[in-house]
């Protein structure tokens, strides 16, 4: 009887169960958020750079003197500007958001061209040239470094309106008179 007993009270026991608190629902799980793109500093100073920029080159092997060039945007995101000094006499800039390629060309010398990788936001370089862009509101502080000396620097200012659109034509002739 005693195991009878014994049986019936853990049957009893195991059915019959304390008053619990209630329980409150699990908080709902918020939705994973989509990713966020990182920013590319390097491609938001390339889509700076778009536009007209008048200024001077100070410290280059062939002294300071003034400059305008046009940086044009090209397919795939890159800006590209061309100076030309005389026939044969240039500076070419292509600025992608994964290179700067850049062409100089100096009739005594000849042809050199550079294809320059991203060293941080605004700044490329290869194993012979630096190239540091900063761009402030509508000024652009542009030094070019070989083999670790200071080759050149242009300080520029962004033309718009009127003003870029003369500049435009004036580079269109200068360049239309070679």
């Amino acid at each position: 009887m005693s195991r009878a007993f014994l049986v019936a009270a853990v049957v009893a026991c195991s059915c019959s169960s304390p008053q619990r608190e209630p329980v409150a629902p699990a908080p709902a799980v918020a939705p994973a958020a989509a990713p966020v793109a990182a920013i590319d500093p390097h491609a938001t100073t390339v889509d700076h750079l778009a536009g007209v920029w008048v200024g001077k080159a100070i410290g280059t092997p062939y002294g300071d003197f003034p400059m305008a060039i046009e940086f044009a945007p090209v397919a795939g995101g890159a800006v590209h500007g061309h100076l030309e000094a005389a026939p044969g006499n240039y500076l070419d800039f292509t600025f992608d958001h994964d290179k700067l390629v850049e062409e100089g060309a100096v009739p005594s010398l000849g042809v050199q061209t550079h294809t320059l990788r991203p060293a941080g936001p605004d700044h490329w370089r290869d194993d012979t040239v630096d190239v540091d862009l900063r761009i402030t509101g509508d000024a652009l502080v542009w030094t070019t470094s070989v083999r670790g000396k200071t080759h050149s620097r242009f300080e520029l200012a962004r033309k718009t309106g009127d003003e870029a659109i003369a500049v435009r034509q004036a580079i269109a002739r200068r360049n239309q008179s070679r």
